[in-house]
């Protein structure tokens, strides 16, 4: 089956052939995903085939009661008569109305695979069209990059909801990470970012040995010199995005972290668009309880990210040597978590990944929370679409676990899992990751008080309100768990640090 050379050559660029049925049901299945792909095939169908759509279902809607009608001849009523026949009582016969059912199942069936079929011949033509209107709006967004660059990047995002094609998708992917490195232009009052002109004092470059990516060779003794500003003096930690290694900042003489992204990531548009949307999201958020971030910086095909130093490991580690908290600790700990993520909101920032590990501590035992790889903007729509689940099995939402959208509600949920670990020595959920995503959507956590005791009822009554499975049923934002916690903390005898 052809469907012609302009809507072959639109599948043929995302590697697939169209011509069978099944090269047609994985086009409509990807284009399923896309509601503006969907809206545009629907709009630019051909006047006949609307109207020949248009007139089967009027015609559906005409030949109904005739159907009605032969069916009535066909299942008469049935008559009894009683009283020695003086009264006469009519039935509807039964099997009348089973067949009207079947009749117009039928008929709608029909009539509605007529329609789709129409729809059907018309998605290729369609797809192409999208293609070529998503490829117009990336040439005038290309246009506006100097000049309007907010503008340009929302021109790639509406040509990134009209294309089905995977390998068009990828490098406008691509095109947005740039540009997303690009937008970073002050931290602070300091100027940022990503240049590449040699002798820039904002470049990271190698000497010596190459630096190990996140599969495992350390970077210590090795040189990263921003125009001799960066000296890498060991490693901190690595996960599946890169590593983070302990840093010297020469010129300001102060401790640094520098996080790279994995070299096996560079060339993923994707991966690459999450590192650059984290130092973005940093950069806009200045709060005591925020990590800090100084500098985004590439060089050689390396991308690095330097950062506030904590020094004091992490709040997974911390809770590993202690089991869990007092209750003073505990509240002390998170009090200025909840800050941090109230003002987050605040400046339209999602975290969307909350957990002991992402809240890192100083020497003094702050809490700092960090790791903005997964936070959404709230005007941004890269990364609300449904359907991924993004975040740690177990401290997300509900909602996240079963791949809904997430807002600042899902933080809260997440604070509330931190928070009850802190104070029970284990989060609320555990197993392998489908049965944690499943007692999430599904199974009330188990009652503070039953696993430690000693927690006032408020803070109780606050923690378990903030694990309700219904977002609605949470606190109203994280400015009310701080106004709560406010209220708690000043019942509690204060420590200077947590010991």
């Amino acid at each position: 089956m052809n469907f012609g050379a302009k809507s072959k050559k639109a599948l043929d660029a995302g590697g697939r052939p169209i011509g069978s049925v099944r090269g047609m049901a994985r086009l409509a299945h990807r284009a399923m995903k896309k509601p503006a792909v969907v809206g545009y095939i629907f709009l630019t169908a051909r006047r006949a085939q609307i109207a020949l759509a248009a007139a089967i279902v009027l015609i559906s809607f005409l030949a109904l009661p005739s159907v009605n009608t032969k069916l009535d001849k066909m299942y008469p009523p049935k008559t009894s008569k009683k009283l020695f026949g003086l009264v006469k009582k009519i039935q509807q016969n039964p099997e009348r109305e089973r067949a009207g059912h079947r009749a117009a199942a039928v008929l709608w069936m029909i009539s509605g695979s007529i329609v789709m079929m129409l729809v059907w011949f018309h998605i290729p033509e369609g797809v192409a069209g999208a293609i070529a209107l998503a490829k117009k709006r990336e040439r005038r967004g290309d246009e506006l990059l100097s000049s309007q660059p907010e503008a340009g990047l929302r021109l790639y995002r509406q040509a990134l909801a009209l294309t089905c094609d995977l390998q068009y998708e990828k490098a406008l992917l691509g095109k947005m990470a740039h540009l997303e490195t690009t937008r970073i232009q002050t931290v602070g009052d300091r100027p940022a970012a990503l240049k590449t002109a040699p002798g820039s004092t904002a470049i990271l470059t190698r000497q010596g040995s190459t630096f190990a990516d996140c599969a495992g060779e350390e970077a210590t003794n090795q040189t990263v010199v921003a125009g001799g500003r960066y000296r890498v003096e060991g490693e901190i930690g690595k996960g599946g995005m890169g590593a983070v290694y302990r840093g010297w900042d020469t010129v300001l003489e102060r401790p640094v972290a520098l996080k790279k992204l994995a070299e096996r990531l560079t060339g993923d548009a994707e991966c690459l668009l999450r590192f650059c949307r984290e130092a973005r999201a940093l950069a806009r958020l200045t709060h005591p309880s925020i990590v800090q971030v100084y500098d985004l910086v590439e060089e050689g095909g390396d991308i690095w990210m330097a950062l506030e130093y904590a020094g004091g490991g992490d709040l997974a580690e911390y809770l590993r040597s202690k089991t869990r908290l007092t209750v003073i600790e505990a509240v002390q700990t998170m009090m200025p978590i909840a800050d941090g993520l109230a003002y987050a909101h605040g400046q339209g920032v999602v975290h969307r990944d909350l957990k002991p590990s992402n809240i890192l501590l100083t020497e003094s035992r702050v809490p700092k929370i960090s790791d903005f790889g997964l936070a959404k903007f709230a005007a941004s729509s890269v990364v609300t679409q449904e359907g991924p689940i993004l975040g740690s099995p177990r401290y997300m939402s509900p909602e996240q676990a079963a791949g809904r959208e997430s807002d600042e509600r899902s933080d809260i949920y997440s604070f509330g899992i931190t928070f009850y670990e802190v104070l029970a020595g284990q989060p609320p959920f555990d197993g392998d990751t489908a049965r944690v995503l499943a007692q999430h959507i599904t199974q009330p956590p188990p009652p503070l008080g039953t696993m430690v005791a000693g927690v006032p009822p408020e803070i109780e009554h606050l923690i378990m309100g903030m694990l309700a499975k219904e977002p609605d049923q949470r606190p109203v934002g994280m400015a009310a768990v701080v106004q709560t916690l406010n209220s708690i903390i000043t019942d509690i005898k204060p420590v200077s640090e947590l010991s």
